[in-house]
């Protein structure tokens, strides 16, 4: 079975597909650079998913497709009141944009695809306003714009698994809380303290629930977000 997944070589893109090569499937890994820097896929696609043209061509040469995962993301880090609509408008075209036309191209090439699974990768912060205080001087402030998109993507989500039902779409979505990376020490001891469970999540604990999501969640499941927090928006 063949998988995409785009955003492979970022950090969560990589854990996703260490975990779903574990079962054996095919990956076909995008990314807007032009070497693959994920060892887990089997087919890389330097591609701009943001382009029509771009996406729908390789949907029309791509078939038996079991799912999509659409993991690619960007944010913006500099101060929220001196947001330019340049960098606003950017964040949305690959967040929100780029998420949907994927699943257009899915969609409208579903003749030569199987089982037509889709996984949308939002954010706790599509559910929550960040707290500015765990941050400190790192510098890596979450954006309004960030928000927006990723609420965006749970209601993309919600639409498209409605709307595509009946052309045989699976469609959910996952957002996960924050993933230990090389963030700052008092960034981490910040968000720990807020955790209920006390730290960050792995980024193959994430994986873990998208794997199942696009592998094994019943078909009754759809149009649904599945937050992977620990329950650090319930505290």
């Amino acid at each position: 079975m063949k998988v995409i997944l785009t955003g492979c070589n970022g950090q969560l893109g990589n854990a996703i597909a260490k975990n779903l090569k574990s079962k054996g499937l095919v990956l076909l890994g995008i990314d807007i650079d032009p070497e693959c820097a994920n060892d887990n896929i089997n087919e890389y696609y330097s591609l701009d998913i943001t382009c029509e043209i771009e996406v729908e061509r390789f949907w029309q040469k791509t078939s038996n497709v079991h799912g999509l995962v659409n993991n690619a993301g960007i944010g913006v880090f500099t101060e929220s009141l001196k947001r330019t609509k340049l960098d606003f408008m950017k964040v949305l075209e690959v967040n929100l944009w780029g998420t949907f036309n994927m699943i257009k191209g899915y969609v409208n090439n579903r003749e030569n695809q199987v089982s037509r699974r889709v996984v949308n990768i939002a954010s706790l912060y599509g559910h929550i306003s960040s707290d500015f205080r765990i941050y400190g001087e790192s510098g890596r402030n979450n954006s309004e714009v960030y928000t927006a998109s990723k609420a965006g993507v749970i209601g993309l989500t919600k639409y498209c698994a409605i709307n595509y039902l009946p052309l045989g779409f699976q469609i959910n979505s996952v957002s996960p809380g924050g993933i230990r990376r090389n963030q700052s020490s008092d960034f981490q001891v910040n968000y720990s303290s807020k955790q209920p469970y006390g730290r960050l999540a792995d980024a193959n604990e994430i994986a873990d629930v998208i794997k199942w999501v696009v592998l094994d969640s019943p078909k009754y499941l759809n149009g649904e977000d599945i937050l992977v927090d620990y329950g650090f928006s319930k505290s």
